[in-house]
């Protein structure tokens, strides 16, 4: 994990970022380094900043290698910070076969089908449990449905796999005789002890399909967030714009396209807040709002008034009347969390924005170095995973000069 903030306003841009790197292994636990680098500036004639956070690999290659091979191939200047971000996907996908093989991408996405497979499995065998043997062919076919009905509420993450799923799925159909990939296989050793017909295996097969074509877990569970942030050449204020990576279909690099953050009109200035992976603390500085706090408060205030419209002793006539209570009671909920977030706005976001938008790059860069200590601090204090943490790194970009850094690596 990682804490980055983003600030920006007619100035310049400022990026800071913690320098932990925190590495999960089976069987040695959890180990943090304090000295990995997430934000990469592309010199002259350039006037941008990428950060990465997340996953630390893209198919066995460390991201930032990539980003910076990227950088290498790069002549004059682009037109706007989401060209630069296309132009990033466009080179990963010429360069797939400079690091990775298709058989070995082949392999990484099915890993990750396999292991959405025994997800389900588990939710099956869980449910199984509460009926009686005889129940267990309908709760099965139950679970299945619900989880497809799920599944197909959900936006796609990627579009592009859709389009890639039937080539894809059929490729991995019935079992090699090379011992490649195998649905059927992977079907029969993932749900061997779940009840099975004809209506339960179009069941299945249409969850995998569906998490293939949605990107759901697949084709891989590690999302890597590269953010772009800067000026393009015809951009005189900045902007900045994100994609999330998670594997590889073919040559395709699976990729949701986050909506670009522009600089707003403040007051006589503009100004940007964009903060990145950890960010809870943060978001309460910004917002005067702890949203899980808040949520769950609104949750226990409508239960306890939900609980004081029931009476066993009221005649069933009445019950009508009291459906149509627990109606407007629960209505409440989204209410208070309008009210709670329209008064955030006023009394802090907007505020925010306007003092951000009058601040010189310096403060800017200070603001966000601290912005990132204090998350930091957070989970000091919480006894938590120090997931944020080392140096921090702040640096600013701006129109005429380009990246500086302010500090890195201990240096002022």
């Amino acid at each position: 994990m990682t804490a980055q903030m983003i600030l920006a306003n007619g100035f310049g841009v400022a990026v800071a970022s913690d320098s932990a790197s925190t590495m999960t292994r089976r069987r040695s636990g959890a180990r943090t380094y304090e000295t990995a680098e997430k934000i990469r500036p592309l010199s002259d004639p350039h006037r941008l900043a990428v950060l990465q956070c997340g996953g630390v690999h893209l198919l066995g290659m460390p991201v930032g290698v990539l980003i910076d091979e990227w950088k290498a191939t790069l002549g004059s200047r682009l037109q706007t910070v989401e060209g630069y971000r296309d132009n990033f996907l466009t080179w990963l996908g010429d360069n797939l076969d400079n690091w990775s093989s298709p058989q070995s991408r082949d392999w990484a996405a099915f890993e990750s089908l396999e292991w959405i497979v025994e997800g389900l499995s588990d939710s099956i065998q869980t449910h199984l449990q509460e009926v009686h043997e005889t129940d267990a062919h309908a709760a099965v076919l139950d679970e299945l449905r619900n989880a497809n009905q799920e599944l197909e509420s959900l936006e796609n993450h990627d579009p592009r796999l859709q389009d890639l799923a039937d080539a894809v799925l059929g490729s991995w159909g019935e079992p090699g005789t090379d011992g490649g990939p195998s649905i059927a296989s992977l079907i029969d050793h993932s749900l061997g002890d779940t009840p099975r017909s004809p209506e339960i295996d179009r069941e299945i097969h249409r969850f995998i399909q569906l998490s293939v074509e949605g990107g759901y877990g697949f084709p891989s569970r590690a999302r890597t967030t590269v953010t772009f942030v800067g000026y393009g050449q015809k951009e005189m204020f900045p902007s900045a714009a994100s994609v999330e990576l998670f594997g590889a279909v073919g040559s395709h690099v699976a990729r949701i396209l986050l909506p670009p953050v522009y600089a707003e009109a403040h007051g006589s200035s503009c100004s940007l807040i964009l903060p990145l992976a950890q960010r809870d603390v943060i978001d309460q500085l910004l917002t005067g709002l702890n949203t899980p706090m808040t949520a769950h408060a609104a949750d226990v205030t409508v239960e306890r008034l939900g609980a004081t419209h029931v009476d066993p002793e009221r005649p069933p006539e009445a019950q009508l009347d009291l459906i149509e209570d627990l109606g407007v009671v629960a209505s409440l909920r989204d209410e208070m969390l309008a009210d709670q977030i329209q008064v955030s706005r006023e009394r802090y976001l907007e505020p925010t924005y306007a003092a951000v938008a009058g601040m010189p790059l310096g403060s800017l860069a200070e603001a966000a170095g601290a912005l990132i200590a204090m998350q930091n601090l957070a989970l000091d204090i919480r006894g938590q995973l120090p997931t944020v943490g080392g140096n921090i790194n702040v640096g600013t970009v701006t129109l005429s000069a380009g990246f500086d850094w302010v500090s890195h690596k201990g240096r002022s």
